[in-house]
């Protein structure tokens, strides 16, 4: 099963704290803290859940190159 952003902010809701709206506005702006901490090379850890970091890897050959026609 895949879990999108929109199943996140309806389970937020379904808590019953926050309207819809701001249950919206919460997962948003959590998303946005960790794409910040990634973009800067920060190590982000959802306890529990998961863990990841972004990495520059050297520009490659595709899988499936094709030859050059000429």
């Amino acid at each position: 099963m895949t879990l999108t952003k929109a199943d996140i902010v309806a389970q937020v809701y379904a808590q019953g704290q926050l309207t819809k709206a701001e249950a919206a506005e919460a997962v948003e702006q959590g998303l946005e803290l960790i794409k910040q901490a990634l973009s800067t090379g920060e190590e982000v850890l959802a306890a529990g859940l998961a863990s990841g970091r972004c990495a520059r890897r050297p520009k490659g050959v595709g899988a499936t190159p094709r030859p050059v026609i000429r």
